[in-house]
Formats: C-alpha cells, sequence, structure tokens
C-alpha cells in the first residue's frame, strides 16, 4: 500500500510541477462548461483538488472491509 500511494503522489507532483498550463487549461474549461449549462461553479477547482490528494493521508482498509464497502455501495 505505501508503495501505490507513493506512486500516486508522484504522479501527481509530477503533474502539478510540469504541466500546470496544461491543469489550468482544463480548470478553465470546467468551469467554462458548467457556466455553458448553467450550473454552479465547481466548489473545488481541478488544482486544489489534485493539491488535497497529494496532501492527505490515504484511507486504508484490508480487503474484506472494502468488499462491505462495495457492496453497500453497488447492490
Amino acid at each position: 500500500m505505501d508503495l501505490a500511494e507513493a506512486y500516486v503522489k508522484f504522479c501527481l507532483q509530477y503533474l502539478l510541477d510540469n504541466h500546470k498550463e496544461e491543469l489550468e487549461y482544463f480548470e478553465a474549461e470546467q468551469v467554462r462548461r458548467a457556466k455553458e449549462e448553467k450550473k454552479p461553479e465547481p466548489e473545488v477547482k481541478l488544482i486544489a483538488n489534485l493539491s488535497n490528494v497529494l496532501n492527505a493521508e490515504f484511507h486504508r482498509m484490508t480487503y474484506e472491509e472494502a468488499i462491505k464497502v462495495c457492496m453497500e455501495v453497488f447492490i
């Protein structure tokens, strides 16, 4: 689990460090589409959302706990 968490965080950090312009474009596009569809703007913008994931602790659960959650959600 530690390796998977580290890899996801590495990928997010890489995006934020090396592709900020593209992320800003997608963020602006997200806002533009919301306005076009007459929906409210997203409360948390894309870059802030990625940063939140990067800085958050990942929730850990056993395989059995994950199956229970999936069963509750999908059944």
